[in-house]
């Protein structure tokens, strides 16, 4: 499924017609690929079937990190849990000596997370949750 989907992906990708197409549509920009084979009726189905849906292939994605997706060091998502609560511990350097409020805490991720869509609600909903506890 995914991992088979992938799979075939990662080695298409590596294939000559792949680089070909890339190579005469954005470096040459001309419609002069040379496929190979070079028409459809080249194509040898029964190897094209053998090459990517052998039974016994067994695709195992490798990640380039060994970093937990909660443990990510990129800004792409919202702010973690972690990171949020190290603000109300006062473990995070900048929340200072002085004891925040919600909003505060708030206003500090929106503005590190550059007004990102969705930090403010994360941050209240995790602040929420403390509260309750």
């Amino acid at each position: 499924t995914f991992a088979m989907e992938l799979g075939l992906a990662e080695k298409r990708l590596q294939s000559h017609d792949m680089h070909e197409g890339i190579e005469a549509l954005l470096v040459r920009k001309s419609n002069d690929a040379q496929w190979d084979p070079a028409t459809l009726d080249e194509v040898d189905v029964e190897a094209l079937g053998a090459e990517y849906f052998k039974p016994e292939y067994q695709y195992k994605p490798g990640f380039v990190h060994d970093v937990a997706f909660s443990e990510y060091p990129h800004k792409y998502g919202l702010p973690t849990e972690k990171e949020i609560m190290a603000m109300v511990s006062g473990e995070n350097p900048q929340a200072g000596s002085f004891s925040l409020l919600h909003s505060d805490i708030a206003r500090f991720f929106e503005h590190e997370y550059e007004g990102k869509v969705g930090v403010r609600q994360k941050v209240r909903w995790v602040l929420g949750r403390l509260d309750r506890e």
